[in-house]
């Protein structure tokens, strides 16, 4: 059986490089595994039925269709406008206040397609006009969108803690602290390297007084959707809802913004809005309803425990087999979207993480990192020709920025992330009263 999941997995590889969409790729390889190796189909999609009929999942479209709803609002901008007005003063500052709007927004919608497809387009122009090259702007907005895969919520951590059994509330604190610390280290990437682009030019110097009133303004504009998270994130943690309750009235607050106060929702956009919504989240559904089958094959070949015992044959040493794990999860993220790799991880890669003495919450922290890395490395980076199409530029002229910082900023990160686990454990585990 083994044998057949390898060619099976390979034939995936292949139909995805090939461009067929990950989902049917997978259904067509779960498929064949079912009837070569004589297990009854009917016995594995049950399963999968009733794991889409849970209650903790209705979350996941919810939390999408708030981080549409933010992109669409004005809320987004209006938080741009709120970071450039505080630390855009300083030369570099703007590009700080890219990479700390990123963050923000990824506390509200996360994903991070719709971080970089909504702020691209808001922030372009902008980086634009104050001197940034458009090839160096698209390469920094990059890897800042996928902040959103680790600030809290975040739409992959919650499908983590589904296929996983985690806590949700725990999964999204888990990457939070490693998030700030890569958001930190891009931050000083990109001062760093501006100083090497001498069209950057900083914020022309106005009387403190004016700065004072300008930044007091903007941050009564933007007062309410910083309220966003707070909304969120603040009601979860105090025990006041639940994070699927939470998602809703994060999305009902947006929507009461974009309808009644910022007035840039009307009918026709919100029927768009609810569109894109069910979109995405269909092809999600689709993802989990295909893996939660082959996860019965995948427990039947006892796949996990080979895994395991091939992990302990090269090193018995945690750090080895850290390394070992965190290349893997890396090169999924390489050749799968963020999604799909990270339901391999949950389903086949936590069992071994948690059988060599990971903490889940560990293992959920770099699978995050480690999939926000993967997701703008090519081949299939589908960040990285994102960017090239909002920016209309080809990848080969921003692909050595991106690859700077990554390696600089993203994979200090990730080793941090690895090798001191209380970075990843610390939030859930106080959460939790461990």
């Amino acid at each position: 059986m083994l044998t057949s999941i390898i060619i099976a997995f390979v034939c995936v590889i292949f139909l995805m490089l090939l461009e067929v969409p990950v989902a049917f790729a997978f259904a067509i390889g779960t498929v064949a595994l079912l009837f070569v190796n004589g297990i009854d189909p009917t016995m594995a999609f049950s399963g999968a039925f009733l794991i889409l009929q849970s209650y903790v999942f209705l979350c996941l479209p919810l939390y999408i269709l708030l981080g549409v709803v933010i992109d669409s609002s004005g809320i987004a901008d209006r938080l741009c406008e709120w970071f450039v007005t505080v630390v855009g003063r300083l030369r570099g500052g703007l590009g700080v206040a890219v990479v700390l709007t990123n963050g923000l927004f990824g506390a509200m919608s996360g994903a991070s397609l719709s971080a970089l497809a909504g702020l691209g387009k808001a922030l372009l122009p902008t980086l634009e006009q104050r001197g940034y090259p458009k090839n160096y702007s698209i390469a920094l907005l990059i890897p800042s969108a996928t902040l959103s895969l680790l600030i809290p919520p975040s739409g992959g951590m919650i499908i983590f803690g589904f296929m996983g059994r985690l806590p949700i509330t725990s999964c999204f604190l888990a990457p939070l602290i490693p998030g700030v610390i890569f958001m930190l280290f891009l931050c000083v990437v990109h001062l760093v390297m501006c100083r090497r682009i001498p069209s950057i030019k900083a914020t022309e110097k106005v009387p403190f007084s004016s700065w004072a009133r300008n930044a007091r303004k903007q941050t009564w504009s933007a007062s309410l959707g910083l309220l966003v998270p707070v909304v969120c994130l603040g009601g979860i943690y105090a025990g006041l809802y639940t994070p699927t309750e939470a998602a809703g009235v994060g999305a009902l607050y947006a929507l009461f913004l974009g309808l009644l106060v910022y007035r840039k929702i009307n009918f026709k956009k919100l029927c768009a809005n609810l569109l894109s919504t069910a979109e995405v989240t269909a092809s999600i559904v689709v993802l989990i309803f295909v893996f939660s089958a082959l996860s019965k094959v995948l427990i039947i070949a006892r796949v996990s425990e080979t895994l395991l015992q091939l992990f302990l044959a090269i090193s018995d040493n945690l750090y080895v087999q850290l390394a070992m794990i965190n290349l893997l999860m890396v090169i999924m993220g390489m050749i799968m979207d963020d999604s799909s790799a990270i339901l391999v991880s949950a389903v086949v890669l936590l069992p071994v993480g948690t059988a060599l003495g990971i903490d889940p919450y560990h293992f959920a922290a770099m699978t995050a990192v480690n999939l926000a890395m993967g997701i703008m490395t090519p081949p299939v980076a589908a960040l990285l020709y994102l960017g090239g199409h909002i920016a209309k530029l080809p990848v080969n002229t921003y692909v050595g920025y991106v690859m700077i910082m990554i390696v600089f900023a993203m994979l200090p990160a990730l080793l941090l992330t690895m090798y001191v686990p209380a970075l990843s454990t610390y939030l859930p585990h106080l959460v939790m009263g461990r």
